[in-house]
């Protein structure tokens, strides 16, 4: 849903990622954004920092839970820790909760908007980018597209609210680099 926009937690994490991509990259000429509010908050805060607009692109939104969309009862939890056992540990790409996108849908989806990036001309996508997304999109989908990046590489590390996935889009290769940010609140 759109309606939850960022806590002040939130905000104060949005400013800390921003300075940490400022000192990292000197700039970035397209921001993509998830159309969620919270998302859209967060690019809007690190875009400031680049006198850029942040640009939505759905293909950049959480994915989605279907019937477990809002829920947070241990019955849902469970169900949604289920089929991240199936996607991760037994390899059952098309499970889905009901209403909800399969791991190969998610993966798609980014696979999608990676190839609108590789592909535009350059006056049309101004390059380099920056997509703010949420993390259970990254996490699903970026082992199905990154040559080399395990299935179980988002189980096995942390990966916090404001974390850096740096990809390199070299021809048809994709490279993944991982910088994990220690925000202080």
């Amino acid at each position: 849903t759109n309606r939850f926009g960022l806590t002040s937690r939130g905000k104060s994490q949005a400013r800390g990622l921003a300075k940490a991509l400022r000192q990292r990259y000197e700039s970035f000429e397209t921001i993509y954004s998830s159309p969620l509010l919270r998302t859209v908050q967060t690019a809007q805060i690190v875009a400031a920092g680049y006198g850029k607009q942040a640009v939505q692109h759905k293909a950049l939104v959480e994915f989605d839970f279907g019937s477990l969309e809002g829920k947070s009862d241990p019955d849902s939890w469970m169900a949604f820790r289920a089929l991240w056992t199936e996607w991760f540990e037994k390899g059952n790409h098309t499970a889905r909760l009901d209403g909800g996108e399969s791991l190969n849908q998610v993966a798609d989806r980014l696979r999608r908007f990676i190839l609108y990036v590789q592909e535009a001309p350059a006056e049309e996508i101004r390059r380099p980018i920056l997509a703010i997304g949420h993390g259970g999109t990254f996490k699903a989908g970026l082992p199905e597209i990154v040559q080399g990046l395990q299935p179980g590489f988002f189980l096995e590390h942390r990966f916090g609210y404001c974390d850096i996935l740096a990809l390199s889009l070299d021809g048809p290769e994709i490279r993944l680099s991982y910088h994990a940010l220690e925000l202080k609140d």
